[in-house]
């Protein structure tokens, strides 16, 4: 334990598999049985009582973790889908107890099904070959030696079938003379054509005027403003008002791409620097729901099953239907002003570029905005006979025609075998919120 560097305080669980290994070992002092056999030969009498040794594994091993699609960050596309830890001991018959260092204290326990074994590979091993650059031994007729251990060799050269993301590459061995080794380079795969324009998402205003899409983003930027001023989403006051220190906002600007990855829209999106936020202040209780992938991958399990119709919705600035508990107060949005010289009609009597303005609705990057919508969003679903969830606060069942809305922050799954109450929710909700039918459910991110 001390080689693989396991701290002393998680000892008790490397101590707990020992036990356990010793519990499924035969001995000579029970007749060849196991421990654990022989108990059960007792409790359950004429039942093969024999142990199940196939999920075994060898404590201190190296493994790699694998990261489940809910926990990882949606901005690192091509971030790690799993992380390096060393195996500790095994809960019931699948669930194996790692040790992860890299994760900050309080965290690095992480028990999980999906874990790939290094059995025969040491940890210093792995050190050499990933963290340091070493330089191969070099025998007197100048034939370089791999400083790669047997066994990572083996498992490089052997495409492993899980890695199925990238299929039908052709693989050509290529000399690399300064490490000595022979390594396999990927080439002419029928991968997506990266040649194709890739549209920058700007980081702020100015360089989203400046670029090539300035016509998409002002689009976008108008048609948030738009939205906003209709829904009354502020009104405009003096500074000296103000009650507390007004927040300051930012644009976001995001690419929307549908399932097939093509371009959908430009999105562009108003946000409040929620940071600045004070509690007690502006804010208070923030906790809200979102629905866990256990419940609705099981409710889509049942919906297929069943051949239940499940449709899809989309509300648009889903924080803009949640009212303001607090006063909130931010500075006026930038672009504001160009937005009332292209369209005097929507400026409001009294308007000067030295106010403020009072948040009457949530704004997205409140801390308390997505409590704001979820209550807003209970209040509506309530109003329509639909009962929440116990074991899961962002779903919704109506007892009498059975429909289950699933929530996930804006995006609704509906689900049933009553089509015709499916589409009267949908036009219910669609009268109540600004939402878009994305009909028949095609891909949820979740």
């Amino acid at each position: 334990m001390e080689s693989e560097r396991i701290p002393i305080e998680l000892w008790p669980l490397v101590l707990e598999d020992m036990v356990r290994k010793t519990n499924v070992t035969a001995t000579r002092a029970i007749d060849g049985l196991t421990p654990m056999e022989s108990f059960l030969n007792e409790a359950l009498p004429g039942q093969d009582n024999k142990p199940d040794l196939s999920g075994e594994r060898i404590c201190g091993s190296q493994v790699t973790i694998h990261i489940p699609q809910e926990r990882r960050l949606r901005s690192h596309k091509f971030g790690p889908r799993g992380e390096a830890g060393i195996y500790l001991c095994m809960e019931g018959s699948q669930i194996y107890t790692c040790w992860v260092p890299s994760r900050r204290k309080g965290h690095q326990i992480v028990r999980s099904a999906n874990v790939k074994f290094y059995e025969k590979v040491r940890e210093t091993e792995l050190l050499t070959e990933t963290e340091h650059d070493v330089e191969p031994e070099i025998r007197k007729n100048g034939a370089p030696i791999s400083s790669r251990p047997q066994s990572v060799t083996e498992q490089t050269k052997t495409p492993s079938p899980q890695r199925s993301e990238v299929n039908n590459l052709q693989h050509a061995e290529v000399h690399n003379p300064r490490h000595g080794r022979t390594t396999t380079s990927m080439t002419s795969a029928k991968l997506p054509d990266l040649r194709k324009e890739v549209i920058t998402e700007p980081k702020t205003m100015t360089e989203a005027l400046q670029g090539p899409q300035r016509e998409h983003w002002l689009r976008a930027i108008h048609s948030e403003l738009r939205s906003l001023l209709t829904k009354g989403a502020w009104r405009m006051l003096d500074r000296t008002q103000a009650h507390n220190k007004p927040l300051t906002v930012k644009w976001v600007f995001k690419v929307k791409k549908n399932e097939d990855g093509n371009l959908d829209k430009f999105k562009a999106r108003l946000v409040v620097r929620g940071f600045e936020q004070q509690f007690g202040f502006d804010y208070n209780q923030t906790f809200a729901s979102v629905a866990k992938a256990a419940t609705w991958r099981i409710l889509l399990t049942v919906a297929a099953c069943l051949d239940w119709e499940i449709e899809q919705m989309d509300v648009s600035t889903a924080f803009l239907e949640g009212d303001l508990d607090e006063e909130v107060f931010i500075e006026m949005p930038e672009g504001l002003v160009e937005y009332f010289d292209q369209h005097p009609e929507d400026r409001p009597p009294g308007f000067s570029t030295e106010k403020i303005c009072k948040l009457i609705k949530s704004l997205y990057g409140l801390k308390q905005a997505p409590r704001q919508w979820q209550k807003k969003l209970k209040e509506t679903l309530e109003s329509l006979d639909f009962r929440q969830a116990t074991s899961d606060t962002a779903v919704y069942h109506n007892p009498t025609t059975g429909v289950i809305i699933i929530t996930y922050v804006d995006d609704f799954l509906i689900m049933g075998s009553n089509k015709e109450a499916i589409q009267g929710y949908k036009a219910r909700l669609g009268e109540i919120f600004t939402m878009t039918d994305l009909g028949p459910v095609s891909h949820f991110l979740g």
